[in-house]
C-alpha cells in the first residue's frame, strides 16, 4: 500500500475511533451567539483548542432542523490557508445534521498540518433561521459510534486519534426578536408639527422609518439608540396611528399620537385629473382648505386656484413649470403645509411649426419680421412657437433673427433651416424646447 494510501486509512481509522484520555486541552467549542429571527447567511464559527499539531479532524453537529437551516459549510479562518486535499461532508435538514471531515496532506511526505494554538477557527456554518418567535436552538457536538460512525474526532501524524479526545462544548443559538417595540411616549399630543418622543426596543437596525397615520414622519434617533424625536405631520384631529418599521419588521400604536382641534394645516387627501400641459385645470381634494392663508403651489410656483363650495375642494390652474414629468403640489396655510411628490405630471405635446414664420399664421413674409422686432423691442407679443422666431437656427430669438429672416426674402440671403417650407419638429435640440 502506498504512503497517501496509508495516511488516508489511518485518517479514517482515526474518524472512526477515539483514544483514551491522557490530559486535557483538545476541545471543540461553538459559542453561544444570538442570532435574529427572519435573518439569513448568519456565520457561525466552529472552533479547537489543539495541544498537538494534527493533521486530521471529523466534527458531528446536530440540530433542530425545524428552527434553523444549514445552507453550507465553509473551512474556517485557521483551515483555509492550508488548502487542505480533503475537506467534504454533508448536510442534512430532518434530523439536522452536520457531518464533516478534513484531511490536510494525502500526499508523500506529508507536510500540511494543523499547527498547536488556542481558539483556531476550523469551520464556518452559515445560517438561516426558519423560527417564526423567539427560541433556542442547540448545536450539539456528539459523538454517535456505527456503520458509517460519526464522531468528533482530532487526528496526528501516524493517522491515530489524539489523547485526550476532544472535550465538545456545545454552542446555543438564541433567536431573538429585532423587530421594533414601542414601549412609551413623551409630548404625544398637540398641532401638527409638534415634536415628541417614542420610547423602545430595536430602533437601532437597517432601514428605520417612522409614520404617523400612514404618513412618512421626521425623525431622529436620538444616542441612547432607545428614543426617537418625531415630528407630527399634517393629518386629521383625533388618534393617530404611530409605526415604527425597520427591515425585521414593524411595531405600531393606533393613538400613538393625538392631533389637537384648533388651526390645522391642509391636508391632502386625493389629487384627481393631474396631467396634462400649463393650463390644465385639476383637482385637489383635502381638509382645513377654507383656513387662513390658504394656497396652492405646483412645482414651487404659485397657482391660481378656488375652492369649491364643500370647502374640501381646490380646482387648480397647472401653472407653467418648464419641465416634464412629476411635479410637486403643495397646499399651505397659516398653520402649515402638506405636499404630495407626485402631485401633477406635465406631458410633452410637441406641435409642428415652420421655422420662420414668427407671427404664427400661414405664411412666411416680411410680417414675421416685424413681428419678431416689435417682440424684441417694442413690447409685442410672445411668439405662441419661439422655435418658429428661431429663423436662423442658433438656439435663441434675437435681433440676428428678423435681419436673417429679411436677407433670405430680399436679397438672396442663406435659406431657412428647417423646418422649412413643410412643417415639422426642430432637428437641432436647443434651450428653446419644442413648439407645444
Amino acid at each position: 500500500m502506498t504512503r497517501p494510501a496509508l495516511v488516508l486509512a489511518a485518517a479514517h481509522v482515526a474518524l472512526l475511533c477515539a483514544s483514551p484520555a491522557a490530559f486535557a486541552v483538545n476541545r471543540f467549542v461553538i459559542n453561544n451567539a444570538n442570532v435574529p429571527l427572519g435573518s439569513t447567511g448568519n456565520a457561525v464559527p466552529v472552533l479547537a483548542d489543539v495541544d498537538q499539531d494534527t493533521y486530521g479532524l471529523s466534527l458531528h453537529i446536530q440540530f433542530d432542523g425545524s428552527k434553523i437551516r444549514v445552507v453550507s459549510v465553509q473551512a474556517g479562518a485557521a483551515v483555509a490557508p492550508l488548502a487542505p486535499e480533503y475537506f467534504d461532508g454533508t448536510i442534512t435538514a430532518s434530523p439536522g445534521r452536520v457531518v464533516y471531515g478534513t484531511v490536510f496532506d494525502l500526499s508523500n511526505p506529508i507536510t500540511k498540518k494543523l499547527a498547536a494554538g488556542a481558539g483556531k477557527e476550523i469551520l464556518k456554518l452559515s445560517v438561516d433561521v426558519l423560527a417564526a418567535s423567539p427560541t433556542t436552538v442547540l448545536l450539539d457536538l456528539v459523538n454517535v459510534p456505527g456503520n458509517p460512525s460519526r464522531l468528533n474526532v482530532m487526528t496526528n501524524q501516524n493517522g491515530d486519534s489524539v489523547a485526550p479526545a476532544p472535550t465538545l462544548v456545545d454552542g446555543t443559538l438564541t433567536l431573538v426578536s429585532l423587530a421594533p417595540n414601542i414601549q412609551s411616549y413623551t409630548g404625544n399630543s398637540g398641532p401638527p408639527g409638534t415634536e415628541f418622543f417614542v420610547v423602545g426596543q430595536n430602533f437601532n437596525q437597517p432601514g428605520l422609518a417612522v409614520t404617523v397615520c400612514a404618513k412618512t414622519a421626521a425623525f431622529a434617533l436620538l444616542g441612547d439608540n432607545q428614543t426617537l424625536r418625531v415630528t407630527a405631520p399634517a393629518c386629521a384631529v383625533g388618534p393617530a396611528e404611530v409605526k415604527v418599521c425597520t427591515r425585521f419588521g414593524c411595531d405600531s400604536d393606533p393613538a400613538g399620537f393625538t392631533y389637537e382641534a384648533g388651526p390645522q394645516p391642509p391636508v391632502i387627501d386625493a389629487i384627481l385629473d393631474n396631467s396634462g400641459s400649463a393650463g390644465k385645470k385639476f383637482f385637489v381634494v383635502g381638509q382645513n382648505f377654507n383656513s387662513p392663508g390658504f394656497k396652492v403651489k405646483v412645482c414651487g410656483v404659485d397657482a391660481t386656484f378656488t375652492v369649491l363650495g364643500d370647502n374640501q375642494t381646490a380646482e387648480v390652474t397647472a401653472p407653467t413649470c418648464g419641465t416634464t414629468g412629476w411635479a410637486q403640489v403643495q397646499a399651505c396655510n397659516d398653520v402649515g403645509c402638506d405636499t404630495e411628490p407626485n402631485g401633477f405630471e406635465y406631458l410633452v405635446t410637441t406641435k409642428p411649426f415652420v421655422r420662420g414664420n414668427a407671427n404664427n399664421d400661414a405664411n412666411v413674409d416680411l410680417s414675421d419680421a416685424v413681428f419678431t422686432l416689435n417682440y424684441l423691442f417694442a413690447g409685442g407679443a410672445t411668439p405662441v412657437c419661439l422655435d418658429a422666431a428661431d429663423a436662423n437656427d442658433v438656439g435663441s430669438v434675437d435681433l440676428s433673427d428678423p435681419i436673417y429672416l429679411l436677407n433670405f426674402l430680399f436679397q438672396g440671403g442663406n435659406p431657412i433651416p428647417p423646418p422649412y417650407p413643410a412643417p415639422g419638429t426642430d432637428p437641432t435640440p436647443d434651450v428653446i424646447g419644442d413648439c407645444v
